[in-house]
Order: C-alpha cells, then sequence, then structure tokens
C-alpha cells in the first residue's frame, strides 16, 4: 500500500519523463557520411512523424522515432542536390533506396537492381535544417499527407506551401561505412506495430496484457520498465493534455527478454521475480486495456521498453521530482510498439428492454448486446446502427 501511493504521486511526472525522452538536435548540412532521420512538417511535435520503413512493409511510411535502423536514411550524392536516399534496414543483405514509381507513390527498390530516374531526389533548402526533398527536375515533391492509414499518407505531388512537404534533417552520429547494431526492439504475437489490438486486450473483452518480447538491449541494462500509453485520450471531456496510463511495470529483470499474456494485477510479481506494477490511469494496479469513448475515433496504444542502468529501490521517501531524476540518469535505451483500437458510434433503439447474451453486434463482433444494452429478461426486438450498416436481432 506504501509503495502504491508512492506510485501515485509520481504518475504525472513520469508522463512527462516519457514525453521528454530523445530529444535530438537536428543538423544544418547533409554529411554523407552519417546516417539522417527525415521528420515531417506536419506536426509541432518533436516525437511524431518520421520517414521509416518497418520489417514487413513494402512501402515507406510515418511513425513515431524509434531506436529502429528502419528510420535512418543515408544521401548517397548522384550529382549536386541530387541524392538517393538508402534505408539502414538491409534485407536479404542488399540495400534498398527510396523510390516513387507508381501512381507518385513511394516504395523501396533493391539498390543493385536497374538504376531509374525515380530513385533521384533533389534537395532543396528552406533555411537551417528544413528541406524539401523533390524529382530530379522540380515537380514533384515528397509530400506527407492527411490520409488515416500510414501507408497511404507519403505521395509525390506538386509543389504547395504546405507543411508535408518540408522535412527536418536530425543528423545522427551512426557511420554509414560500418554495420548498424541491433537496434532495441519491442514486439507482440498478438499484434504488429501500427495494428489493431485484439479485443481480449482491450477494456470490451478479457482486459488481459498482450505477450511482449524485445530484444537489443544495449550492455549494461540491469532491469526494464514498460509503461502504456494513450495519447490520444485527451478530450473535452478529457482535457488533461497529458497521455492516459494504462499500464506501468518497474524492475523487470535484465536476463528476462519477455512478458507472458495476462500478467496478473499484483504489485509485487513473482513471474519475472522482482518485478513491480503501479497504479493505472484507472486507478487500478496492472494492465487496463484500450476502452475509449464509443465515436472518439481510433486510438493509439504507445507500449515502451526502457533498458535500465540499475534496478530501482521504491523509496517512499523518495520525492516525485527526485525519483523522475534517478528514472531519467538510468536509461539506457527505449523501444516502442504501437497498438490501435477505436469503438464506434452505436446508435440503439429497443421497443423494450433487450435480454441477449452474447449476441455479436455486425461490424463490431467483440461487442455484445448485453454490453450495450441494459439486460432485462423479457424478449425484444434489438436494431444496432453501425456507422450505415443496420443489424436487426429478434429473441
Amino acid at each position: 500500500m506504501l509503495q502504491m501511493r508512492f506510485f501515485l504521486s509520481v504518475l504525472s511526472l513520469l508522463l512527462l519523463f516519457v514525453l521528454a525522452q530523445a530529444q535530438a538536435t537536428p543538423a544544418a548540412a547533409i554529411d554523407t557520411k552519417f546516417y539522417y532521420r527525415l521528420q515531417s512538417g506536419t506536426t509541432d511535435s518533436e516525437d511524431h512523424g518520421f520517414l521509416t520503413v518497418l520489417e514487413g512493409w513494402s512501402r515507406p511510411a510515418l511513425a513515431q522515432r524509434l531506436e529502429s535502423r528502419g528510420q535512418l536514411w543515408k544521401f548517397v550524392e548522384d550529382a549536386g542536390d541530387v541524392y538517393r536516399l538508402a534505408n539502414g534496414l538491409e534485407r536479404n543483405n542488399m540495400e534498398h533506396v527510396l523510390d516513387f514509381y507508381k501512381d507518385n507513390k513511394l516504395m523501396l527498390r533493391f539498390s543493385s537492381q536497374q538504376y531509374w530516374m525515380t530513385q533521384t531526389f533533389k534537395v532543396k533548402h528552406f533555411g537551417g535544417s528544413v528541406i524539401g526533398l523533390t524529382d530530379r527536375n522540380s515537380y514533384l515533391f515528397l509530400e506527407a499527407t492527411e490520409d488515416l492509414d500510414p501507408e497511404k499518407r507519403l505521395v509525390m505531388k506538386p509543389a504547395a506551401d504546405v507543411r508535408g512537404q518540408m522535412w527536418v534533417l536530425e543528423k545522427t552520429d551512426i557511420p554509414t561505412g560500418v554495420a548498424v547494431k541491433e537496434e532495441f526492439t519491442l514486439t507482440s504475437t498478438a499484434f504488429q506495430n501500427g495494428t489493431r489490438i485484439p479485443v481480449e486486450h482491450t477494456g470490451v473483452g478479457a482486459n488481459t496484457s498482450p505477450p511482449l518480447a524485445w530484444k537489443g538491449a544495449p550492455a549494461g541494462t540491469k532491469s526494464f520498465m514498460i509503461i502504456c500509453t494513450d495519447p490520444d485520450a485527451p478530450s473535452p471531456a478529457n482535457p488533461d493534455p497529458n497521455p492516459f496510463v494504462h499500464w506501468i511495470i518497474l524492475n523487470i529483470p535484465a536476463t528476462t527478454n519477455n512478458l507472458l499474456a495476462g500478467v496478473p494485477a499484483l504489485e509485487q510479481l513473482s513471474n519475472p521475480l522482482g518485478a513491480v506494477q503501479g497504479p493505472n490511469g484507472f486507478d487500478k494496479l496492472g494492465y487496463s486495456g484500450p476502452m475509449p469513448p464509443a465515436g472518439s475515433g481510433q486510438h493509439r496504444y504507445i507500449f515502451t521498453i526502457f533498458a535500465m542502468d540499475r534496478v530501482h529501490v521504491l523509496d517512499p521517501n523518495l520525492s516525485s521530482e527526485e525519483f523522475l531524476k534517478v528514472l531519467d540518469s538510468s536509461v539506457l535505451a527505449k523501444a516502442e510498439l504501437i497498438g490501435t483500437y477505436e469503438i464506434p458510434a452505436l446508435l440503439i433503439h429497443a421497443s423494450r428492454p433487450v435480454w441477449q447474451r452474447g449476441l455479436p453486434i455486425a461490424g463490431v463482433p467483440e461487442l455484445t448486446a448485453s454490453c450495450a444494452v441494459s439486460a432485462a429478461r423479457n424478449s425484444s426486438n434489438l436494431e444496432l446502427i453501425v456507422g450505415r450498416r443496420t443489424a436487426q436481432y429478434t429473441q
């Protein structure tokens, strides 16, 4: 109980700690000897909108800052300010380059394939570290659009005065001439990065934590911490500007590389031994899965794992500020896994109260009439409208 109160006292500052991680200073010039990250100008956040390629994706996309080779790009000079952009994530021991090829959409090609003009980009300098990437004739600009599909947001479009055609260069300290070390990654067998979280791991379903696995932790790691947050939770009904916390688990042993599904809601865990869970934003211990308000759109759920250089002693006499400083100074690396979930708006009409247990609703298979309508024992007709689809059930 003492530790529970301590966790509650540092929860808000812990959110600030998560948001403050991995801030970097962008470079002002292109150096072909080092890798770069490219951040889209469509967002003010310094932790979103990076040009990336993830394992298994055939097209480039935008994602949060990740400790991944898929966000590393090197500029291979062709002539003057014309370059090919090679990605640091090699497949089959072969380098891939960015190419706009069909309907001006982007893809990756083996760099050993035939040389194409669509694989070259001209750099337009807007001042400082802000650039534009155009085709060789400066007619089409690489633009990050507002398309909700992350794989369709990147296109080549004619020049326009839009932020989506501006990119911020962030020079890394990783040389292009050496092999990139294995990245620190977080994965789940329940869902892939950027995809929908299965219902059993949400508040609509069994509300069990998903299975997680990680690899590539840096040398010197003594423990891990995992936090799950929803950055899309703030709303008129919930104006808190900080992400909503769904899970905090601390002091996972450095010898552990995975968590099984369904971590019990206990403060002190025996598997993994020594790990400690804190209260989430629902004031409940352990994991509470996604359950966004119906009709609030798609929410992102960010699972972040931190590699720490120590096992933290949870001293209740330590102030929140002091505890936050200890956390901040002990992070060696972090990795993220993003899942999504949405509950559509439901318009419910019933001529009489309904008693329907386990009856699936069209278009929303995990929702049932029993959790959408107050239970009663007499029979009735039930009409549910999900978007433009209408389903009628009679008991």
